[in-house]
């Protein structure tokens, strides 16, 4: 019995003007298409085509009799599709506004000072050049089980009408207080207009102004009727459809549904950060251990030796480091290189010198000192402690006797 209700429901919603139109538009831009999805659970629901209810799988709610028996109920359920359902009527709300403004008519959607309260606010307010306009959207499936019986006994019209008339309880008081007109907006989701949206759509276009329009009127007209057929199958397509996908995923077994959800909550993000870490803490690890060996070489650099074994420690390459493999250099005048701790550095200059100040240079020994003219080997980069490179800047100031040299560094130039 209550499948033979939805049925005559369905045909009489059928009989509604324009319910056919988003059949008959042409697909001229992308707002006038539709997927081959959402097509097709369009002409399913047109043509009433049974479809298999979810029940309890996907969002719960708590039509428990209905989510079991009627596989169109996400259409109806608040709780099952209510962010779809706002998305479509928002949709419809921005055609309006966007139609206006073709006209040159200011359009506010949810104009939020016409009332204290925000929750009875109308859902676009239309300046016109005569009067102020102000209206409510609403989209009403005659096959749910409060408008079922209705409209198959009195036609898919009563079901607008009393819709009509619940917007008008709650906007008509507030329009006539700020002296404005107040109209609804009635669409049915099998694609009928109601007659309150068809006058809706005239008083709009009472403001066309020959002189300053692109398009004409009839035109206007029937641009914005396509628009809006199309826009409410494709929505009303949406809800079914991301039902489907909802129900799919949370009927999947639930050891692999959440890892996968482990995964997401995890993301790559988690695992990039993870991985910077551990790269550093092994950083400064090495950094610890190179701060180690610059400290000890830091010391042997510039450690004051004996005045018996200065002769002799020169007359080789000036050696520093540890016994670790080490790297020779050759520094060239007016030069500046780099080296890092356990280095051998040979100087290919005449003659050295360690300027007093530096460091850990005034401890130098005199013999050392006395050997060097007026060339200098200048450490900068704060020292080696600061884990930094070394850089050695050989200036040469003027010429020294290569005995000299040799002495210092035990080889010529």
């Amino acid at each position: 019995m209550v499948q033979a209700v939805a049925e005559v429901a369905r045909l009489q919603s059928l009989r509604e003007k324009e319910s056919s139109r988003w059949l008959r538009v042409l697909p001229t831009d992308s707002r006038l298409r539709l997927t081959d999805l959402q097509w097709q659970t369009a002409a399913q629901m047109r043509l009433g085509i049974p479809k298999a209810p979810h029940g309890a799988i996907g969002v719960s709610c708590p039509h428990v009799e209905a989510a079991a028996n009627d596989g169109w109920h996400a259409l109806v359920c608040q709780q099952r599709s209510g962010a779809a359902v706002t998305r479509r009527h928002n949709a419809v709300v921005r055609l309006l506004a966007d139609a206006a403004e073709l006209l040159k008519v200011p359009a506010h959607v949810e104009p939020y000072s016409l009332c204290d309260d925000d929750q009875h606010r109308p859902d676009i307010q239309l300046d016109l050049p005569e009067y102020t306009l102000l209206g409510d959207v609403t989209i009403s499936h005659p096959n749910a089980a409060c408008w079922r019986a209705k409209a198959a006994d009195r036609g898919v019209e009563a079901v607008g009408d009393a819709r009509a008339a619940e917007k008008d309880a709650t906007y008509a008081p507030m329009a006539a207080a700020l002296e404005a007109v107040f109209a609804p907006f009635v669409l049915y989701t099998y694609g009928g207009f109601h007659k309150s949206a068809l006058s809706f759509i005239d008083a709009l276009g009472a403001a066309y102004d020959p002189a300053v329009a692109i398009v004409s009127l009839s035109a206007w007209k029937d641009d914005l009727k396509d628009r809006i057929a199309v826009c409410v199958q494709r929505h009303t397509a949406n809800i079914l459809i991301d039902d489907a996908r909802r129900a799919r995923v949370d009927g999947l077994p639930g050891r692999r549904r959440g890892a996968r959800r482990s995964r997401a909550r995890r993301g790559p993000s988690a695992l990039v950060a993870s991985s910077r870490r551990v790269q550093s803490l092994a950083a400064e690890e090495a950094l610890d251990e190179v701060g180690g060996r610059a400290a000890s070489l830091y010391a042997a650099l510039f450690s004051s030796p004996s005045s018996s074994s200065a002769s002799a420690e020169v007359s080789s390459p000036m050696s520093v480091g540890s016994e670790a493999t080490t790297e020779v250099m050759s520094v060239s005048p007016v030069s500046s290189v780099s080296f890092v701790p356990e280095t051998v550095m040979t100087a290919s200059v005449e003659a050295v010198s360690f300027v007093p100040g530096t460091p850990g240079m005034d401890a130098a020994s005199p013999d050392v000192l006395d050997a060097c003219g007026s060339e200098m080997l200048e450490l900068s980069c704060n020292s080696c402690i600061s884990h930094a490179s070394v850089s050695v800047l050989v200036e040469r100031m003027e010429a020294m006797p290569a005995a000299s040299a040799a002495a210092l560094v035990g080889a010529g130039a």
